[in-house]
């Protein structure tokens, strides 16, 4: 009888811990919990999707072909070639986005698995440009038009990354990689360009969130180049080479 009394104890006792528990999580830290989910991002059109397609560059061979193989070769030799970092900086941009329109391109083939990959490729090369850019900086080289560029592109960037998000919400962390990405490749650029970081602030009030989860953000509308229309269809209306 003592050793059934014993072990009554016990049982009340751990679910005693387990209630104190559950009740500290649930009333003591709420906000961390549910604020990013909270944080709704905005939908881009048709048309803000369409234009983005339309300017990031892909090669005809997608990641699903057995030939894609090629695409990294010659994109491998290209980068062999560039003369400076400066160059190299805004080479990488160019594949970045590359990556980027190839992975959205996937998803809407239902291609997943091809199309993570491919995001996570799209973080690693704007780490690799990253690079590049303060190796150039750091040799004194004229880095002016390739700020200029990527200060204008990202904001395609930021539309399809919504794009992506918005019609694929449950890839997780292969999305957060990505967000990381932009946010710092925004975050550098902003050093040589202040104010640039302005113009983009839906992913930074993600970034926001995580440091102050107690402040509820309002996302910023999708930053464009200029106006663009809605249209039914979200598909490429041309392949750039």
């Amino acid at each position: 009888m003592r050793f059934f009394s014993a072990c009554s104890k016990l049982f009340l006792s751990l679910r005693l811990k387990v209630f104190l528990l559950a009740f500290l999580l649930v009333f003591l830290y709420p906000a961390s919990i549910f604020a990013q989910s909270n944080l709704q991002f905005p939908i881009p059109t048709g048309g803000e999707i369409n234009k983005a397609l339309e300017v990031l560059p892909i090669a005809r061979i997608l990641p699903d072909s057995p030939l894609y193989f090629l695409i990294t070769v010659k994109e491998f030799f290209s980068r062999l070639f560039q003369p400076s970092a400066a160059e190299r900086t805004e080479f990488d941009f160019i594949l970045s986005g590359k990556r980027l329109k190839e992975s959205y391109l996937m998803f809407e083939r239902n291609e997943d698995a091809l199309a993570v990959s491919n995001l996570l490729q799209y973080q690693k090369r704007l780490g690799i440009m990253i690079t590049q850019l303060k190796r150039a900086r750091s040799q004194n080289q004229d880095v002016a038009s390739q700020i200029n560029k990527i200060s204008d592109d990202l904001a395609y960037h930021q539309t399809l990354l919504l794009a992506i998000i918005s019609k694929e919400p449950n890839i997780g962390g292969s999305a957060d990689s990505a967000i990381n990405g932009f946010t710092n490749t925004l975050a550098e650029v902003d050093k040589i360009n202040p104010g640039i970081s302005d113009r983009y602030k839906t992913f930074r009030a993600q970034d926001a969130v995580k440091s102050s989860p107690s402040v509820n953000l309002e996302p910023s509308p999708i930053a464009s180049p200029s106006p663009q229309v809605s249209t039914p269809s979200a598909r490429p209306r041309r392949i750039i080479y």
